[in-house]
């Protein structure tokens, strides 16, 4: 029941973001942060968050590898019959879980000129 709350929330909390974003500033003004001037907190705020979503990226690459492993020897013990399991393919999970790792990876490197502006 509190999942449900909590999830109810944050919809709420980002519709309201999205409306208050549109709404003009001169009727209501939203706060802002500058990412620019002297401070170096943009840069390095954003090489932590590509860090944290590379591991994070890296880590779902071991968990589907471990999981596809077991998926099968489950069913070769099992000694279930086609039609009765998924045909799972490791190279094919790992490519589709290593797309998003590359996508982060490319994003930041394409946007280290930003954080050096900032």
């Amino acid at each position: 029941m509190a999942r449900r709350i909590l999830s109810y929330c944050l919809l709420m909390l980002t519709v309201a973001w999205l409306i208050l974003s549109y709404v003009p500033a001169s009727v209501i003004s939203l706060p802002q942060i500058s990412a620019y001037g002297n401070s170096t907190w943009f840069g390095s705020a954003a090489l932590l968050v590509l860090v944290s979503m590379a591991l994070l990226q890296v880590g779902l690459l071991g968990a589907t590898a471990r999981f596809v492993r077991a998926y099968r020897a489950e069913n070769q013990r099992s000694g279930a019959g086609p039609g009765q399991t998924f045909d799972l393919k490791l190279i094919s999970e790992l490519f589709w879980t290593f797309v998003p790792l590359l996508i982060v990876l490319l994003l930041g490197l394409l946007s280290f000129s930003i954080w050096g502006a900032a």
